[in-house]
């Protein structure tokens, strides 16, 4: 007799099935969801926050200064990237999910196309090129990086245009990674941050990983005049520290409770968007 077991690629749990296939895990995202590719950022983050310490983002010569330990931030954070946008994508090619048309055209249907014994080779040739249709339909151009020390926002995808294309940090860590002549000039702070506030950029856009960070949501105090609004503060990073790196620039999740103390305001208190 046959075991079913989780319809989630390259997944083979096969107790406690959820009703579409999935097994719990994965059914809540898989590692995305979990947490677990935030804590591998956090490392990272962390090491970036300690160089920066010494070498300060607001000075604008200090961009293309370059390092070995900056070189080691990119390297990882494109590495981490890359898995991301791996998981994310094999979330729609597990044959249980209602995907979008885009995946169905694109890399579900490719997926799927080829010999589904082996799925590790499905995936082998697969490229940052692979994941441009994540871009295009879940990276809105309003969605940015608040970057506190230099008083700025950005978007690390911005001049991702096409498949073939991708951004030129990721150019430089491919330059990196195979040791080319300007490895070394690339290995600078710039191509650092961007890289690593284009791994949190991740984090905010996809529906499992920011799950997982709302529970670290805190609450925002406005007051205007006679009125006191409450309302839930953007996702930032660390998320534990009022000295922040990175914050998301949404208004996430955009809900206020209105607490002012006169009586119309009283009887008409409530959640609003």
């Amino acid at each position: 007799m046959s075991v079913s077991k989780c319809s989630f690629v390259e997944c083979d749990e096969c107790h406690n099935l959820s009703n579409n296939g999935s097994c719990e895990f994965h059914s809540n995202g898989g590692n995305l969801g979990s947490g677990e590719t935030y804590e591998q950022y956090q490392i990272i983050e962390n090491d970036f926050i300690n160089y920066i310490r010494y070498v300060p983002l607001n000075e604008q010569n200090h961009l293309k200064v370059h390092s070995p330990i900056l070189r080691d931030i990119i390297l990882r954070s494109c590495v981490q990237i890359e898995q991301f946008l791996k998981e994310w994508a094999l979330f729609f090619c597990s044959e249980y999910q209602t995907y979008p048309p885009f995946f169905e055209e694109k890399i579900w249907k490719d997926y799927n196309s080829k010999n589904k014994k082996d799925e590790i080779q499905k995936t082998r040739n697969w490229s940052i090129g692979t994941y441009y249709t994540l871009k295009v339909n879940y990276f809105k151009d309003e969605y940015l990086i608040f970057i506190r020390p230099m008083n700025k926002c950005i978007n690390p995808f911005a001049d991702w245009n096409d498949e073939k294309n991708p951004p030129n940090w990721w150019n430089a860590y491919n330059t990196i990674k195979h040791g080319g002549k300007t490895a070394k000039s690339l290995s600078n702070l710039e191509n650092a941050l961007l890289s690593l506030s284009a791994l949190f950029y991740l984090h905010c856009v996809n529906e499992f990983s920011r799950k997982s960070l709302e529970r670290f949501s805190t609450f925002h105090v406005n007051k205007k005049f006679d009125k006191i609004e409450l309302e839930y503060d953007s996702i930032k990073s660390p998320i534990d520290m009022k000295n922040y790196l990175f914050r998301f620039e949404e208004n996430y999740p955009n809900k206020k409770i209105d607490l002012s103390s006169n009586n119309e305001s009283r009887r008409n208190r409530s959640w609003v968007k």
